[in-house]
C-alpha cells in the first residue's frame, strides 16, 4: 500500500483529500504546516507528498527541496489556489512532478497519482471462471465506472436467473 502525506494548512481541504485517498486504498497522513509536514515525512517515509504552496510560516516552495532531499525521496505534487506561471515553473525546477490547482479535481488528482506511482487503476470487466456462462465480475469501483456499469446494464446479464 502506497503512503501519501498531504501537507495543507486548509484543514477542510486536507481532510477531504485524506478521506478520498484512504477510500482509494492509500495509507494517508495529514500535516497542516511545512515543519509538521517535514517531521511526518521523516518518520512515515511517504511515497508521495501532496504539498500546498502557500502556507503560514514556510511555503511549500521553500520546503520542497528538503522533501526531495529525504531518503528515499518522495514524489511531490504541488497544489495551490493561486494560478501563477512563475510559481509553477519554480515548483517544477525544484523537483515537483506535477502541479494541481485548487479546488482539486479528484479525477485529475487520481490520474496524477496513478501516473506518478505507477498504479494501474484501469477499470475493466474481467471474465470469471464461468466464461462459458457469460458471467463477469466488476473490477472497476470508481464513481465513474459505477455509473458506466449502471447505465450499460451489464449486471443484468451477469445475474443468474432462477
Amino acid at each position: 500500500m502506497s503512503r501519501v502525506l498531504v501537507v495543507d494548512d486548509d484543514k477542510a481541504s486536507a481532510r477531504t483529500l485524506q478521506l478520498h485517498l484512504r477510500a482509494g486504498g492509500y495509507d494517508t497522513a495529514v500535516a497542516h504546516d511545512a515543519e509538521a509536514g517535514l517531521a511526518a515525512a521523516r518518520s512515515l517515509r511517504p511515497d508521495l507528498v501532496i504539498l500546498d504552496i502557500r502556507m503560514p510560516g514556510r511555503s511549500g516552495l521553500e520546503v520542497l527541496p528538503e522533501f526531495k532531499a529525504l531518503q528515499p525521496a518522495p514524489h511531490i505534487v504541488m497544489i495551490t489556489a493561486f494560478h501563477d506561471m512563475d510559481t509553477t515553473i519554480q515548483a517544477m525546477q525544484r523537483g515537483a512532478e506535477d502541479y494541481i490547482h485548487k479546488p482539486v479535481d479528484i479525477n485529475e488528482l487520481d490520474a496524477t497519482i496513478g501516473r506518478i506511482l505507477g498504479v494501474d487503476r484501469s477499470e475493466n470487466l474481467v471474465p470469471t471462471s464461468d466464461v462459458a456462462g457469460g458471467r463477469f465480475q466488476m473490477v472497476g469501483h470508481s464513481r465513474a465506472m459505477k455509473e458506466v456499469f449502471k447505465t450499460s446494464g451489464w449486471w443484468r446479464a451477469a445475474i443468474p436467473r432462477c
